[in-house]
C-alpha cells in the first residue's frame, strides 16, 4: 500500500488526486475524494461514489490497495477498502464500519488495532 509520509501534504493533495479506472468499455479518471468505498467482486473491483453511482473495474482490489494512499484508504476486510473521510462509526458488537451512506462494511478483527491507529489521524479523541 502506498504510504503517506506527510499526512498534511497528503490531505492537501487528496482533493486533486485522480485515479484511472478501466472497465470493459473504457478508461476514465475519477477523483479519489469522490470514492466512498471499494469492494472486491471476484477478480473485479466495484467502486462506489459519493454521488450514488458505481462502476466495475477489471483490476483486483489488491492492485488498488497498492496504488491508493494508505493514509486515506483503509483495507477493513479482505473484500473491502474504505475512504476514511466517509466513515461515520464503528459498531463494536457487529464488528462493522458504518459509512455516511449508511452502508455497513465488515471489519476484520485482525485489522481492528490498525484501524484504531489509522482513524486517529482523522478524529480527535474525547477520551
Amino acid at each position: 500500500m502506498k504510504h503517506c509520509k506527510n499526512i498534511e501534504t497528503s490531505m492537501q493533495n487528496y482533493f486533486h488526486l485522480l485515479i484511472d479506472i478501466s472497465t470493459v468499455k473504457s478508461l476514465k479518471c475519477y477523483k479519489c475524494a469522490d470514492i466512498i468505498r471499494i469492494e472486491a467482486n471476484g477478480s473485479y473491483t466495484v467502486f462506489y461514489f459519493s454521488d450514488g453511482s458505481k462502476i466495475t473495474d477489471t483490476r483486483s482490489l489488491k492492485s488498488y490497495q497498492n496504488i491508493l494512499p494508505s493514509c486515506i484508504f483503509f483495507r477493513a476486510h479482505s473484500s473491502h477498502m474504505v475512504n476514511s473521510h466517509y466513515i461515520d462509526e464503528y459498531l463494536y458488537k457487529e464488528a462493522k464500519l458504518v459509512l455516511i451512506d449508511k452502508t455497513k462494511i465488515p471489519m476484520s478483527r485482525l485489522r481492528l488495532k490498525d484501524f484504531r491507529e489509522h482513524i486517529s489521524m482523522f478524529c480527535v479523541s474525547g477520551r
